[in-house]
């Protein structure tokens, strides 16, 4: 039986889920179980982006591109993580992104010739294509990375699983938080083009910590009636749709989030 057509993209499954698993680890520690699924679209609306700029999807540009907006991501999760729980939790945070990121990248591939076959391939991916020279290059850079991992494991460690004592040890936990987002992000930023946007997503995901699963859990669970209750429309939501002629569901995804975020934080 001849191997060559499905051992590479097995063993890029393989090499994907080895450093997922583990950072899927503190994903779940941390409560932020679709930060994967946000940043995975950062990249995308990256690689948009870049085609829209003339870039090839496989150019280094783009690449450059997905990178820098999965930085940014990182950077704006790594501000909005607080010490105490809020209102309005990280996750409501990490859900406006990834909608403002989905809605946005539309509305780039809208510009572009081939737009539609873009996002296809950025959700997809093109693993059943991948070569062996990729897969030397992907375990290269999540070797470095597991290896950053390793020698700052008792910082992460303890951020993620035992927050109270970095806490009390006085470690800036932001700084921390945006090295852990970033290494994060180019973990994605090089999975995503090959395992596409929903694969890579579904790597990360696991059942809700069991401690939520019982009465005194749940009651600390976040509520999702109260913060969505106090959103009523705006007519500023569909102007973008109307006065530029884009997709109206788009235009008008980006425009809510973006005025629900002062919202949100003004409750």
């Amino acid at each position: 039986m001849d191997l060559s057509l499905f051992l590479p993209p097995l063993v890029a499954c393989l090499v994907i889920v080895a450093i997922h698993s583990y950072l899927g680890l503190h994903v779940i520690a941390r409560e932020v179980i679709f930060v994967d699924l946000s940043l995975a679209q950062m990249a995308a609306l990256g690689s948009a982006v870049a085609i829209l700029a003339g870039s090839q999807p496989d150019s280094k540009a783009a690449f450059l591109y997905a990178l820098g907006f999965t930085s940014l991501g990182a950077a704006l999760f790594a501000l909005t993580r607080s010490e105490e729980k809020g209102r309005v939790p990280q996750e409501a945070i990490i859900g406006i992104v990834y909608v403002v990121a989905s809605a946005a990248a539309i509305l780039v591939a809208d510009r572009t010739p081939r737009g539609g076959e873009a996002i296809k391939d950025i959700l997809v991916g093109s693993l059943l294509w991948v070569t062996w020279p990729t897969i030397a290059r992907l375990a290269a850079v999540y070797a470095a990375l597991g290896l950053f991992h390793w020698i700052l494991r008792r910082r992460f460690l303890t951020i993620s699983f035992q927050p109270e004592i970095a806490l009390a040890k006085g470690w800036r936990i932001r700084w921390w938080d945006f090295l852990f987002y970033v290494s994060f992000g180019i973990v994605i930023t090089f999975s995503v083009p090959i395992a596409g946007v929903l694969l890579c997503s579904r790597s990360w995901w696991s059942r809700r910590p069991s401690r939520f699963n019982s009465p005194a859990g749940r009651a600390h669970w976040p509520s999702s009636r109260g913060w969505p209750a106090r959103q009523r429309p705006r007519p500023g939501c569909w102007c973008p749709s109307i006065t530029i002629c884009r997709p109206a569901r788009s235009s008008s995804a980006c425009s809510a989030c973006c005025c629900s975020w002062r919202t949100a934080y003004a409750a």
